[in-house]
């Protein structure tokens, strides 16, 4: 039988956000709108995939091949 874990609920870091950005070398531009767009969407609960919705539709726009190497990247 499959165990379920439940992952840790944390606080939104804008900070955390940037610096997965700045780690896939998004355009500064695609950056500041991408962080904008998450906080205007922000509300308790929000999940993580949420968050990633939101900012791949803005790196579509804006940074294509940004918003590629975003949903190609793992946490380490």
């Amino acid at each position: 039988m499959p165990i379920r874990i439940i992952k840790k609920a944390e606080n939104f870091s804008e900070k955390k956000l940037r610096a997965s950005l700045k780690r896939i070398h998004a355009m500064p531009k695609a950056t500041a709108a991408a962080v904008g767009a998450v906080k205007k969407k922000l509300h308790n609960n929000m999940t993580t995939l949420d968050i990633r919705k939101t900012v791949t539709g803005v790196l579509k726009m804006l940074d294509p091949k940004a918003m590629k190497r975003y949903l190609a990247f793992k946490k380490k």
